[in-house]
């Protein structure tokens, strides 16, 4: 057989497997493009925007912690917790949500002495995401 005959025989072969790849590419890209069209919006974690008393922040005694976020919040799943630098908690009233529901309140129960104090969230935000975090924050005379 010839050069060309035997790359006539085997290019048959070839070209079927060269259409066939190509042809599936094609679908692929169709099926991953037609998912891309109708796929609803992308739900994202909800985001600390803010913060009261802020983190890092040197400030006189505050009498409530004060969280902003990037989406709504579902108050049952919704969490703030204060500690001071030993680790001890310290008593907070109970967390209210703005009527936004993007803001996340508790009052702090006594006025805080001087120091270093830990704040821990944990934040569910209505399309049931849950994100925390956690940030100090010294109080000074």
């Amino acid at each position: 057989m010839d050069s060309s005959a035997a790359g006539a025989a085997g290019g048959g072969q070839q070209g079927i497997g060269t259409d066939m790849n190509s042809t599936i590419t094609r679908g692929l890209t169709a099926i991953t493009a037609t998912g891309l069209l109708f796929a609803g919006p992308v739900q994202a974690h909800p985001r600390l925007l803010s913060a009261a008393p802020p983190a890092d922040a040197r400030v006189s005694a505050p009498t409530q912690v004060r969280l902003g976020f990037s989406e709504t919040l579902i108050a049952g799943f919704s969490r703030v917790t204060l500690a001071d630098a030993a680790g001890h908690a310290v008593k907070l009233g109970p967390v209210a949500l703005s009527r936004d529901h993007r803001q996340l309140a508790a009052p702090i129960a006594a006025r805080l002495a001087p120091g270093a104090y830990r704040v821990h969230w944990h934040a569910v935000s209505t399309d049931t995401h849950r994100v925390d975090g956690v940030y100090v924050f010294s109080v000074v005379r």
